[in-house]
């Protein structure tokens, strides 16, 4: 379908290639709160087409993480994009320019495909944590008039662990978002997501997952449900407040987990977690979101992005202590974290431009659950080629 919508489209190829070093006091996130060194290597290739109406995109995209003092937990994923949108006007489209517009910008209806593929690779040590996935997603964006939207969209999904069958799964999530101008440049919108996740094996083992044979050495136990499926329902809003040089965006949900137990990872000591799918699954828990995102141009043509975001978080899955002993029948966190990103790109010539990056965070995870009771502050400076 990417081939007959883009055969009268003229072809471009661009990538990117980057490299961040940085530094941080906690990058397992755990309460070891064990610092090292990290250099993370992202590359990113497309080959994309447009027209008035239409943009497709196939891209590879693959990053590299190293870690310095605790290397066994280096790890590389990767994975293979394609996307398609179509633009259906709802009224009679301006002249042609140069630069034809964003889609989304338009005053039409919007189609919009893709399909992604990927994997993640993990030393041995710590190959629970490979796996392998793939995702397709539809939306279709209806505008009413031109103050006002309303997007359906699905996404479908399996991600698959070869070295922990228990949590392989089959995701579904339909998401609907509607809304449009408050007055002046502000837009707002409200947002209700309903959620299935499959786990395409029935029984658990609850000690699968052992790297020791002692708790306190490394053992990770998987609660077992009482289902084989999860289901979520997810409401929420949105406002943006936009100007010539900037944004500031403001979102918050509200999750309500319909399942009555979750299957879930627990983890003690020298078992490593990184924020993924197989720790933080959030078909595992639910409650309030809060974020704040603020973007700004400033002199010198240097891009600043700002984030804060507050969530309390109670789990469908006991709290343990470090060796494994349940303190309490949920695990409760109450999670802060905030970011700031900010980057300059200078254009050198003949479509190649270099990118300097400077980043930052902190993250603070009040938890009952002791592995998890922890900060974390990094910082991070990056160079980056574009073309």
């Amino acid at each position: 379908m990417l081939l007959v919508a883009c055969s009268t489209t003229v072809a471009q190829v661009s990538g990117y290639l980057s490299s961040l070093q940085g530094y941080s006091t906690n990058p397992l996130y755990n309460y070891a709160e064990q610092s090292d060194q990290l250099n993370q290597s992202y590359l990113e290739l497309n080959w994309s087409t447009r027209d008035a109406a239409s943009r497709a995109r196939v891209g590879y995209i693959g990053s590299l993480v190293l870690f310095n003092q605790i290397r066994e937990r280096t790890y590389y994923e990767h994975f293979l994009v394609g996307e398609y949108s179509k633009a259906y006007p709802r009224a009679k489209p301006a002249p042609a320019e140069d630069e034809p517009p964003p889609l989304e910008t338009l005053y039409a209806n919007l189609l919009t495909l893709q399909a992604k593929a990927g994997a993640r690779h993990d030393r041995e040590p710590f190959i629970a944590y490979d796996n392998i996935g793939i995702a397709g997603t539809a939306s279709y964006k209806i505008m009413p008039s031109r103050g006002s939207f309303v997007t359906f969209s699905n996404e479908l999904g399996y991600r698959g662990y070869p070295n922990v069958t228990e949590l392989s799964n089959i995701l579904d999530l339909l998401t609907v978002k509607g809304g449009g101008s408050l007055g002046g440049t502000v837009t707002g919108a409200l947002v209700v997501q309903a959620g299935l996740k499959h786990f395409t094996k029935a029984v658990v083992d609850s000690t699968l997952i052992d790297e020791g044979t002692d708790p306190g050495a490394g053992t990770a136990i998987v609660v077992s449900p009482s289902s084989a499926n999860a289901f979520i329902v997810t409401l929420g809003g949105e406002m943006t407040a936009p100007w010539s040089s900037g944004s500031l965006t403001a979102a918050a949900v509200v999750r309500f987990n319909l399942s009555d137990s979750a299957r879930y990872v627990t983890q003690f000591a020298n078992t490593l977690g990184l924020n993924e799918d197989i720790y933080n699954d959030f078909f595992s828990y639910e409650g309030p979101e809060v974020q704040l995102t603020l973007k700004q141009t400033l002199p010198l043509g240097i891009s600043l992005s700002l984030s804060a975001e507050y969530a309390a978080r109670t789990y469908f899955a006991p709290a343990f202590d470090l060796v494994g002993n349940e303190v309490e029948p949920n695990r409760i966190d109450r999670r802060f974290a905030a970011e700031f990103y900010a980057s300059r790109y200078v254009e050198i010539g003949g479509g190649i431009g270099i990118d300097l990056v400077l980043a930052g965070s902190l993250v603070s995870s009040q938890s009952n659950d002791e592995y998890n009771d922890y900060a974390v502050r990094s910082i991070g400076f990056g160079l980056g080629v574009g073309f």
